[in-house]
């Protein structure tokens, strides 16, 4: 996936690109896959360390990243529909606030 069309996918980039960088997720790509009669859909193909590529639809995505996340105890969410720009712009400026509190313990 060279673009993304909406702010959604962008956000799931952003986030398998950071799991990364973490080690969490050897190499992913996304792309639009064109079902007869229905629009595009996203489709994520994903490598986690010692397991095999698989795809992913972009809400099992979203999944997989937030329990990744979670198993570093690292605050993430998806954007919530509609999944436009200001909506991204929302949960990233949350993410970024939970991320900066100290834990609580």
């Amino acid at each position: 996936m060279t673009s993304y069309k909406i702010a959604r996918q962008r956000h799931i980039g952003d986030a398998l690109y950071e799991l990364q960088s973490l080690g969490l997720v050897t190499r992913w790509h996304g792309e639009y896959v064109y079902p007869p009669g229905k629009s595009s859909t996203a489709i994520w193909w994903i490598t986690l360390p010692a397991a095999p590529e698989g795809w992913l639809e972009t809400a099992q995505a979203e999944l997989l990243i937030a329990a990744l996340f979670s198993g570093r105890r690292i605050p993430w969410k998806p954007v919530p529909w509609p999944f436009g720009e200001s909506q991204r712009l929302q949960v990233v400026a949350e993410i970024e606030e939970l991320r900066r509190r100290p834990e609580m313990g």
